[in-house]
């Protein structure tokens, strides 16, 4: 599972060698490389992680019911986190803009 609906990754996300087991959740974001364009300035990357509600933030949108005219939604907890670009494996991506 990667994020959510509006938050679709914008290339495939997997490879066969990219399966990781008894791994914590941003470990392997580290070692899969991150796709950029040639006109992507940015220096910084925005990780938004699942916390148990310790450190995180409340967010009242995990679906429980999409029911018409009774959709119905219980709080998560997140965390979000900014890691410099330079702590990813970098990869240029011809990508249209």
């Amino acid at each position: 599972f990667l994020g959510r609906k509006s938050y679709v990754a914008s290339a495939p996300f997997t490879k066969p060698d990219w399966i990781f087991r008894d791994s914590d959740l941003l470990s392997p974001l580290h070692l899969i490389p991150l796709r950029r364009t040639a006109n992507d300035q940015e220096t910084r990357v925005r990780l938004v992680v699942p916390d148990d509600g310790s450190a995180g933030e409340q967010r009242h949108d995990e679906p429980v019911s999409f029911e018409l005219g009774a959709r119905e939604f219980r709080t998560r907890y997140v965390r979000t986190d900014f890691r410099d670009v330079s702590d990813f494996n970098l990869e240029d991506a011809d990508v249209p803009q």
